[in-house]
């Protein structure tokens, strides 16, 4: 078999298994393609996330048939309760599935196998271009791997990416910070606080089911804010966590991670046959920072054009997929406005205020919550104004 994997020319290689390579491996595999999906480790492994799952990811799980499993193993909650930085609070009534990213990636990757995917554990050390193939050279191995469209997914760490094409130099845009604790303390609701020494950033609590929760904070990359006496701050000294922590009987060493938001200003999506896909090509929403489901959503759109472009043997339908992203850049912008929003504590207390005091501003927070409504709309003068007298 690995004679196999290193003399044929394989339809698609997908470098990374997460969420964005598993799902183009799936949309691809189901069409009857060739697909060799690659990462450097073996599943199930740890992934730092905050293991929410967004409506759009949930949509994109039932269209795989994979929801069901998702509800077994994971942990529904149907209230939130967000704080500003004066302490005001928003409760809401919003559905939200929690579920560890090492069983979500896992059934990801099962369900590109059973269509036919091959999985391979293998590090990518470098890709170059020759006959219209993508040929990667890996890791203690003197064979290379031949395909004619290469996937890059492999999410914050874009290194492999500069090496093949230098004009690719996205900067990093939050950094993330979570554990997971274990507490006799039980809570039926996520919590979201922004804190003025975190903002535009935030922090959170997610429950995952039997007293589990995953608590992190996430920050602007290149500020001021120490992350890490931020993160103590937010268990130590939020009346909510403080009370988890009172009753914890089990706690992990935090774990840190990169996040990319910004898709806005990145073209270097595609180069030659190599197509760039999920977070490493800044899919990840600025404000929320929600990634599961915004890479799931650049997989099926870079899925659709290769299995265009190997259907009429054409690599230049590859370019189709800059155009695809447009709608996700516009969603992009609005959050990217409403993040600028949340960088001044009194317009979140504002924010907070309408919210409680009107229905029209409280559904608006829950659509830009659920990702249905531009936040353009909102947080405007006009928006503001308008939530007034609604």
């Amino acid at each position: 078999m690995e004679d196999d994997l290193y003399k044929k020319i394989w339809q698609v290689v997908i470098i990374g298994a997460g969420p964005a390579g598993a799902t183009a491996a799936i949309h691809l595999a189901a069409k009857g393609h060739e697909v060799l999906l690659l990462d450097k480790e073996n599943f199930p492994r740890e992934k730092v996330c905050g293991d929410g799952l967004s409506l759009d990811c949930i949509n994109i799980l039932k269209k795989f048939g994979l929801f069901e499993q998702v509800r077994t193993k994971g942990y529904q909650i149907s209230k939130g309760s967000f704080y500003t930085t004066s302490g005001k609070c928003i409760d809401l009534n919003i559905t939200l599935t929690t579920l560890k990213r090492r069983h979500l990636d896992s059934l990801l990757v099962n369900k590109a196998l059973g269509l036919g995917t091959i999985f391979r554990k293998a590090t990518v050390e470098n890709i170059i271009f020759s006959n219209n193939q993508v040929i990667l050279k890996v890791k203690k191995s003197d064979a290379v791997i031949r395909a004619k469209i290469c996937l890059v997914a492999t999410g914050a760490n874009v290194n492999l990416i500069k090496r093949i094409n230098p004009l690719y130099c996205p900067k990093p845009t939050a950094i993330a910070l979570r554990c997971y604790v274990r507490s006799k303390t039980k809570l039926d609701r996520f919590i979201i606080s922004f804190a003025r020494n975190i903002i535009p950033g935030y922090s959170w609590i997610f429950p995952l089911g039997k007293n589990e929760y995953n608590i992190g904070c996430c920050v602007v990359f290149g500020s001021k804010i120490n992350l890490k006496q931020a993160f103590q701050n937010f268990l130590l000294d939020f009346p909510v966590t403080r009370k988890i922590i009172e009753g914890v009987f089990e706690i992990t060493r935090p774990r840190g991670s990169l996040l990319r938001c910004n898709l806005t200003d990145n073209n270097q999506v595609i180069y030659k046959n190599l197509m760039v896909i999920g977070e490493a090509a800044g899919s990840t929403l600025p404000l929320l920072y929600e990634g599961i489901g915004k890479a799931m959503e650049t997989a099926e759109l870079a899925a659709s054009v290769v299995h265009k472009s190997l259907v009429s043997d054409n690599p230049s339908i590859l370019e189709e997929f800059t155009f695809l992203l447009d709608g996700l850049k516009l969603k992009h912008n609005g959050y990217t406005i409403a993040q600028k929003w949340f960088s001044n504590p009194w317009l979140i207390d504002l924010m907070a205020w309408r919210a409680n005091n009107s229905e029209f501003a409280k559904k608006s927070f829950l659509g830009i919550l659920n990702e249905q409504i531009d936040p353009k709309a909102i947080f405007s003068a006009s928006g503001v104004i308008r939530s007034f007298f609604s």
